[in-house]
C-alpha cells in the first residue's frame, strides 16, 4: 500500500483495501455497525498502522489502523486521537492495539516516523526497520520457534488422581538418564506479595503430596514462614510437557528430615553446615574456608573422603524439609500451532475433579 500523507488519505487507501467497518473503542471491545458488531480488543489483529502527528498539544497523534476481527471475519477502521489531550480509556485501548504491531508478513507494514509507513518484508526486515527508527530496547528473542509434535494428551489418557498422573509422565521423564529428574521451580511469596523462584529438587511425591528439604533461614523458607503456600512447576521440555502443582506448605517432622539427612553424600552435609543459604558473604574463599574447618572438626582435614561411612555429621538445627499440599495440579502438554493440551485437577472436599482448560 501507499504512504500516505493526511489522515484522510490513510483511511481512503484502507477503504480501497477492503476494510468496510467504522471501529469505535467502548468499554474495552471494538464496536461496528452501531454496535451490533463487536470484538474484544485484546483480541483484535492489527493489520495496517499509521502514526500522525497531532495538530494542537505536544504529544498528541492521531493513528488511524486496519483492524480485523478474527472470529467473524470483519475487517474495519478505527482513526482516533492518541495522546495527552485523548480519552485515557481510548489511549488505553489504542497503546495495547498499537504495541502489538510488529509485521510478520508482507501485507503489513511498520511506520517509522510521523506520517511515513515503510512496507513490511517478512520479520526480519521489520526488526531491523524497528531497530532503525530506535523503537524498541529489548534483546528480540521472537524468532525463536518450536512446533511442539511430540505427543497428545486426551481426557482418557488421565488417571482419576494427579499424583497418579504425575507418576505416570515421571517415570516417562526419568527414564532419560541426561537430566536431573527431580528438578523444578518452587515458586514463592512474601507477606506482601512479592513473587520469587528458584530450581529445586523434588525429593519425594505421594499421596501426601511433594517433599524438598533446604535451609531453613533462606529466603524461600522466609516467605513460607509468612505465606505458607507454594507453586513447583515440572518442565520436561523435550516432551514438550509441564506440571504445575499449587498449594499450601507444610513443615516435615524431624524424624523425616533426619532420616533424609542420612541419605545425603557427606559433601552435602558439610556443604548444608557451612552455608547460611541466602546470607552474604565477602567472596568464595570464605565458604571454602568454612567448609574446611567443619571438615577440621569432624577429623576429616587431608582426607580424600574415602572410608568415612563412620563419621557423623549433625543435622543443623536450620535444615529441615516442606511437604507441598496440594489443591491444584495441571498437566500440560505441548501441541502444534499452539493448540495445546491442558488439563487441569482441583480438590474439592477431597475430590478431584478434572477440567480442560483453553492453551
Amino acid at each position: 500500500m501507499e504512504s500516505p500523507d493526511t489522515v484522510t488519505e490513510a483511511i481512503a487507501l484502507l477503504r480501497q483495501a477492503g476494510y468496510s467497518a467504522d471501529f469505535v473503542v467502548d468499554e474495552g471491545h471494538l464496536r461496528a455497525d452501531g454496535g451490533s458488531r463487536r470484538c474484544p480488543v485484546d483480541e483484535a489483529v492489527v493489520e495496517h498502522l499509521y502514526r500522525f502527528e497531532g495538530p494542537s498539544d505536544p504529544g498528541d497523534e492521531m493513528v488511524v489502523l486496519g483492524l480485523s476481527d478474527p472470529v467473524s471475519g470483519l475487517r474495519g477502521v478505527l482513526a482516533s486521537g492518541f495522546g495527552p489531550s485523548a480519552d485515557p480509556a481510548v489511549v488505553d485501548s489504542l497503546s495495547g492495539l498499537t504495541s502489538r504491531h510488529l509485521p510478520v508478513a508482507s501485507t503489513r507494514e511498520f511506520h517509522t516516523g510521523p506520517g511515513r509507513v515503510t512496507p513490511a518484508l517478512g520479520y526480519e526486515a521489520a526488526r531491523a526497520a524497528m531497530d532503525r527508527a530506535g523503537v524498541g530496547g529489548a534483546q528480540d528473542l521472537g524468532h525463536f520457534r518450536e512446533d511442539y509434535t511430540v505427543s497428545e494428551l486426551r481426557r482418557s489418557d488421565l488417571a482419576a488422581d494427579p499424583v497418579d498422573q504425575f507418576g505416570r509422565w515421571w517415570k516417562e521423564w526419568s527414564a532419560d538418564p541426561r537430566y536431573d529428574a527431580a528438578a523444578c521451580i518452587l515458586a514463592t511469596a512474601s507477606a506482601s506479595g512479592r513473587p520469587t523462584a528458584r530450581y529445586v529438587l523434588c525429593r519425594g511425591f505421594g499421596p501426601d503430596g511433594f517433599e524438598l528439604f533446604t535451609n531453613l533461614e533462606s529466603r524461600k523458607a522466609s516467605d513460607l514462614a509468612d505465606n505458607p503456600y507454594g507453586s513447583l512447576v515440572f518442565g520436561w521440555l523435550e516432551l514438550n510437557r509441564q506440571v504445575r502443582v499449587e498449594g499450601s506448605v507444610e513443615l516435615l517432622d524431624e524424624a523425616t528430615n533426619d532420616a533424609y539427612w542420612e541419605t545425603r553424600p557427606l559433601g552435602s552435609r558439610i556443604g548444608a553446615l557451612a552455608s547460611a543459604q541466602s546470607h552474604v558473604i565477602a567472596d568464595r574463599e570464605e565458604l571454602e574456608q568454612r567448609v574446611e574447618e567443619i571438615r577440621a572438626r569432624l577429623g576429616l582435614a587431608g582426607s580424600n573422603d574415602q572410608d568415612t561411612d563412620d563419621v557423623v555429621v549433625p543435622r543443623p538445627f536450620n535444615w529441615g524439609g516442606y511437604r507441598l499440599i496440594p489443591d491444584r495440579v495441571e498437566f500440560w502438554q505441548g501441541r502444534p500451532d499452539r493448540l495445546h493440551d491442558r488439563f487441569e485437577y482441583r480438590r474439592h472436599d477431597g475430590t478431584w475433579t478434572i477440567s480442560r482448560l483453553a492453551p
